[in-house]
């Protein structure tokens, strides 16, 4: 794969000595833009990318580059020859605002063994965490990625992949600080869920028996939370096959594990979980400064909802408030506001975990009772419609419910 590497670097680094193309042109002309350019050597579990920033005048850039090695930084201006900018010992790049526009570009390489959430193998690419320099401000990506022979990527975007003389392009005009990226010897499916919206499997060809029941329970969640919440805020959902067990969910898609997705009652319960994240979490992302309100209203939505559809309501939440109680004593309790992270990882996870979701998820249920279903399910619409594409708070949720209730 070295030539493979050298092949998409001479094709990035031109750029150099070019000033923007009409191609790189932004919908947002206050937003930062971020091509991705990415190729593998994976015989050598080595990445091989280039960040091409454009900043708008008066916008300033912060990249943290502590995640991967660089080998070179150019910054270029209009009407101005570019600059090599010394990088040596640096961690956490800063430029300031100009009255012109400014590009920069980034030639990157990263190492790629025994990582928890990143993995470069003959069998898939998965790259999750501290993968690319990164933006401590939300830009549009743009991703262009050569792979190995037989391989399919994903990536958040507005629509799958577009390939061109064997390179894989993805455009996502969400602004976001966060990209993920998996591709492996996917075998992909997909189902027409309505006009202009279409839900794919990428599994492994050894699951493939698997597709069809996930789509069709994909198409059916989709459906359902459309006509509860709002129309879905993508263009596409995808199910991608992880060889890391996980269980997350992106927006545009969600991954999980190889293990995860052959466990009978995935389908039934944290699918519909992760494809409610689209619209609470991704669409509408919790604000920097607010508790985490997505994963308990997520939790009642999905999981609570289920039990509820089987006459299982009541059971449920004894079962939870008697989960809460094992897991949170008086010393350990947090307030639900103080919920932040939903990570296993963090000290007394299933402590903290239990007070946003399931203290979460009884919040929303208290509101449903005390409102009832129609005030509850306006007031949910509501805050959907005027939140779409931004960040809110548990105090933007009590003024929404307050006003479409009068109370």
């Amino acid at each position: 794969m070295k030539t493979s590497a050298i092949r998409i670097l001479t094709l990035i680094l031109p750029l150099l000595c070019l000033s923007i193309s009409p191609a790189m042109a932004r919908d947002h002309q206050d937003s930062i833009s971020y091509e991705l350019a990415l190729s593998f050597e994976v015989e050598k579990q080595q990445l091989f990318g280039t960040a091409h920033l454009i900043m708008p005048p008066g916008q300033e850039l912060s990249l943290i580059l502590s995640p991967v090695e660089v080998s070179r930084i150019v910054l270029s201006q209009t009407a101005a020859p570019p600059a090599i900018i010394k990088h040596q010992g640096v961690s956490h790049l800063k430029l300031p605002s100009a009255d012109v526009q400014q590009e920069i570009f980034i030639s990157f390489t990263k190492k790629i063994i025994n990582e928890r959430e990143n993995i470069l193998a003959s069998e898939g690419i998965t790259l999750l965490h501290d993968w690319y320099p990164y933006p401590t401000e939300e830009v549009e990506f743009t991703t262009i990625a050569e792979l190995p022979s037989g391989f399919t990527a994903i990536v958040e975007s507005d629509y799958p992949a577009e390939s061109r003389d064997g390179l894989h392009y993805f455009k996502f005009s969400k602004r976001t600080q966060n990209l993920h990226f998996v591709a492996a010897p996917f075998i992909v499916n997909s189902l027409e869920v309505r006009d202009g919206l279409n839900v794919y499997t990428y599994f492994h060809s050894e699951n493939q028996y698997l597709s069809a029941d996930y789509l069709r329970a994909a198409a059916g969640y989709l459906q359902r939370y459309e006509q509860i919440i709002g129309e879905y805020p993508y263009n596409h959902f995808a199910i991608v096959e992880n060889l890391l067990p996980t269980g997350y969910g992106m927006p545009t898609f969600t991954l999980l594990g190889r293990s995860v997705i052959r466990l009978p009652f995935i389908k039934d319960t944290s699918l519909g979980h992760e494809i409610l994240h689209s619209w609470f979490g991704n669409s509408i992302e919790v604000a920097e400064d607010s508790g985490n309100w997505a994963e308990g209203l997520t939790s009642y939505m999905a999981d609570w909802l289920y039990r509820e559809d089987k006459q299982q309501g009541a059971v449920n939440r004894k079962e939870q408030i008697l989960k809460y109680l094992n897991y949170v004593t008086e010393d350990a309790a947090i307030p639900l506001q103080s919920f932040r992270s939903a990570s296993h990882n963090q000290p007394m996870a299933r402590s903290v975990r239990s007070v946003g979701y399931i203290k979460g998820a009884l919040v929303f249920h208290e509101l449903r009772e005390t409102l009832g279903k129609k005030v509850f399910y306006d007031a949910l619409q509501s805050f959907y419609s005027q939140f779409k594409d931004n960040n809110a708070s548990w105090n933007d949720i009590q003024k929404v419910f307050e006003s479409i209730s009068g109370d």
